[in-house]
């Protein structure tokens, strides 16, 4: 049964770093003890699609109970009553209603979401902050922050009934692809960043623990040592629990080959290797695999994180290999699960079950055409924002295609394919966002190496299937120290907290960013662009 939203007051209580740490290991010995069978999923995720209607009313009654709340703000602005809401979604459906609110101003853009710019409508004007969009009916079970890249990042507050439904699409991922009996294996980082221990936690709840936690970060570390700390105290916990998690280990990008060895050894154990990892780890694999001469053929890579182009896949289908993408978000966690029956390398259905997502036209900032920009509003009452029609500066194409796989037989129909970013850096899995650019571009290197703001630009591109980021400078801001220069992009990188950080040093690591002296690229009406995408470069 869903639990409803409950509307409370405005104010936000301030993360109590240790107790939210107590509230949660205790949370996750009965998590842990309570593995959820295949049967369990289906019902789960049967019984929320079977009640989304309900659902967003009770999004909404939250929304207008909350006096003063920017959601409640931009409905009254639109003339929007909650009754007209009840009328809406009963005569047009979801997402025919939230289609109706979008095209009476009832949407936000990603820098208005995460509090970076006021909401502006007219003569409407909103201040935000992080807190403004929090789930304040959401028990935390524990607090982390977004990696943000200027600020300090936002807290989230994540509680085990979200992991608990997601471990739902990961058991039916792993039964409809024939993963169940496969060794498995994560490469993620260890706290502060999140998708690690999140992973971990889902696929145990499923039923499918995981053999071995490989990390890209050490799993000790005295800067973040709270984190460290927090990451022990979880392996502890589930040991008492009867449920052990695989203890971290530190496998930097640099050695790839060791985790290419890993899945050798599970061949040889006679059933091929599943890895579970982000889509330039994957591809990193495969590489140290051929250049060792190890054959990794038939493992299998779960991933997400970047863009799975045509190029990736290419490399792990030349190493013999298959992989499955998916589509997921810090502030909601996972928006659409993998196609089993393909049309494109990142082909996946939307969880409509948990998130309604719309597209509509978008025009980047200084573009010259517009895009099918994806807006997502959440339905399920453990995510840890409330968003309504939020623009997720990506965009992509949608359809309602049938195929074989155990999504639409679930009745998750919609499926996104070719999702894209037209404002977001999503190298090695870094999310480097709209505003931010502009800043770096526009303000930091300026001031740092002279010239204007015209004369920097941030370009994306593959490799090989392994992500580069270019800082094209104009030969006419005169000599500059290259070194410097990349360094103060990873510092500024680096510089909003703990997330920030570990990836930043990931960038370190990889040689991520290098600088080309020339011209920036322009756009058919002659602007430059912070962040340029070359033609048929395809990104998520």
């Amino acid at each position: 049964m869903i639990r409803p939203l409950i509307p409370n007051a405005r104010v936000v209580p301030k993360a109590r770093p240790h107790r939210d740490a107590v509230k949660f290991l205790g949370a996750l010995r009965h998590y842990l003890q309570r593995p959820l069978g295949p049967d369990d999923c289906r019902h789960r995720i049967v019984s929320h699609l079977r009640d989304r209607d309900a659902a967003t009313l009770r999004l909404f009654q939250h929304v207008y109970a909350e006096e003063g709340g920017p959601y409640r703000r931009l409905l009254r602005h639109a003339g929007i009553a909650y009754e007209d809401v009840v009328e809406l979604v009963g005569r047009e459906g979801v997402e025919g209603a939230l289609g109706q609110l979008h095209t009476s101003g009832v949407h936000l853009t990603l820098d208005e979401f995460k509090g970076r710019r006021p909401i502006r409508r007219g003569s409407l004007e909103i201040p935000t902050d992080a807190h403004d969009f929090d789930n304040r009916a959401l028990a935390p079970h524990f607090v982390t922050r977004t990696g943000g890249s200027r600020s300090a990042g936002r807290e989230l507050l994540v509680d085990v009934e979200l992991l608990a439904h997601e471990a739902c699409y990961e058991s039916h991922t792993l039964a409809q692809f024939g993963l169940t009996e496969r060794p498995r294996a994560i490469w993620r980082p260890v706290p502060p960043g999140t998708a690690g221990i999140k992973g971990m936690l889902r696929y145990a709840k499923a039923g499918y623990p995981m053999a071995r936690w490989f990390s890209q970060s050490p799993p000790w570390s005295r800067d973040e040592w709270r984190h460290s700390l927090f990451t022990a105290a979880t392996m502890l916990t589930s040991r008492a629990a009867g449920r052990p998690l695989a203890w971290p280990e530190y496998v930097p990008i640099a050695q790839a080959g060791t985790v290419a060895s890993w899945l050798v050894g599970a061949k040889s154990g006679g059933v091929p290797g599943l890895l579970e990892t982000n889509v330039a780890s994957a591809v990193r694999v495969c590489r140290a695999a051929d250049a060792q001469g190890l054959d990794i053929s038939g493992s299998f890579f779960r991933v997400g994180g970047e863009p799975y182009t045509a190029a990736r896949a290419g490399v792990i289908e030349a190493a013999g290999c298959r992989a499955a993408s998916h589509y997921s978000m810090s502030e909601v966690g996972r928006i659409a699960n993998p196609c089993a029956d393909p049309a494109a390398p990142d082909d996946a259905h939307v969880a409509t079950d948990k998130v309604a997502v719309l597209a509509r036209d978008v025009k980047p900032s200084g573009a010259d055409v517009s895009v099918p920009g994806l807006f997502l509003t959440t339905v399920h009452p453990s995510t840890p924002k409330i968003m309504i029609n939020v623009e997720l500066g990506d965009y992509a194409t949608l359809s309602t295609r049938p195929c074989r796989c155990i999504w639409h037989q679930l009745g998750l129909t919609l499926r996104l394919q070719n999702i894209r970013s037209y404002e977001k850096l999503t190298a090695e899995g870094m999310h480097f966002v709209g505003a931010d650019l502009l800043t770096l571009v526009e303000e930091t290197l300026p001031a740092a190496f002279g010239g204007s703001p015209t004369d920097y630009q941030i370009v994306e591109s593959d490799e090989a299937g392994v992500p580069a980021v270019t800082v094209i400078v104009s030969p006419g801001v005169g000599a500059c120290d290259e070194s410097r220069l990349k360094e103060t992009v990873v510092a500024q990188l680096g510089a909003g907290g703990a997330s920030a950080r570990m990836m930043a040093s990931r960038w370190r690591e990889a040689g991520t960013l290098r600088v080309v002296r020339r011209e920036p690229y322009t756009t058919a009406a002659g602007k430059v662009l912070a962040l340029h995408v070359p033609q048929g470069k395809a990104r998520q």
